[in-house]
């Protein structure tokens, strides 16, 4: 229950960035400069910051990409969580989140530092799918 409050919870870079609106229900009023100096995760910067391993999962560079992972935790997770509890469900779900974010092998790099907007697409490696 707690994994989609978080997701709310964390402004995306684009509304924090001034590029889209704030959603309706109360967030945390974090600047694009905190969401990316603290919560996003850089791999060059651990282990001074170990803790953007966890927090980099509920980071998100707009709504659209908020709201599918948002849609996916309902449709994946839910079934998965009744069987292992909420606090085995958050441990899949970090477990997961740092497993990925550790394995950057062929993988699109979501939110990365970038342009002078705040954040920027990544762009695939040669030969990733």
């Amino acid at each position: 229950h707690d994994l989609p409050v978080a997701f709310a919870a964390i402004p995306t870079l684009a509304a924090a960035g001034g590029r889209e609106h704030y959603p309706p229900w109360p967030v945390l009023p974090l600047s694009t400069t905190t969401l990316l100096n603290h919560f996003t995760f850089v791999r060059a910067k651990l282990p001074a910051r170990w803790w953007s391993l966890l927090s980099s999962a509920f980071t998100h560079l707009d709504a659209n990409h908020r709201d599918s992972n948002l849609l996916s935790l309902l449709f994946s997770a839910l079934p998965l969580a009744r069987r292992l509890g909420s606090r085995g469900m958050a441990a899949v779900f970090l477990g997961g989140h740092i497993a990925a974010a550790l394995n950057t092998r062929g993988r699109v790099l979501q939110l990365e530092r970038g342009t002078s907007t705040g954040a920027r697409a990544g762009s695939r490696r040669r030969g990733s799918a």
